[in-house]
């Protein structure tokens, strides 16, 4: 189905919400996902509020690192690639201003 959606010229992507699983897990997946996918993901970052408790993040979520790496992994994946984040589109992103070394450019608001 996925292939059919990419072959009728649709954008096919998919959300992630980063901070729920170690690297190990969701990572070999974004790599498998790739050929499947023709948009950058929608990738969000954890945010716990009062009435939700801290097991909901990953045993490995010890402090801001976790993020960083991930960031850092993720673009390892997508660099290859011409799919870039979208600066407006993520909400609580890893991205706003760089992706690697480039400059994310484009309206911080939707068209």
């Amino acid at each position: 189905m996925v292939l059919e959606c990419i072959d009728a010229g649709m954008e096919v992507n998919y959300t992630y919400v980063i901070g729920i699983e170690p690297h190990e897990v969701f990572l070999p997946y974004m790599k498998e996902f790739i050929k499947y996918t023709t948009k950058f993901p929608t990738i969000n970052i954890l945010q716990l509020h009062q009435q939700h408790d801290t097991s909901l993040l990953a045993p490995t979520v010890l402090d801001l690192s976790y993020f960083l790496e991930a960031r850092i992994k993720i673009e390892e994946i997508f660099l290859p690639t011409s799919l870039r984040p979208l600066v407006w589109e993520d909400y609580r992103s890893l991205w706003y201003l760089r992706f690697g070394q480039e400059v994310l450019k484009g309206h911080r608001v939707p068209e």
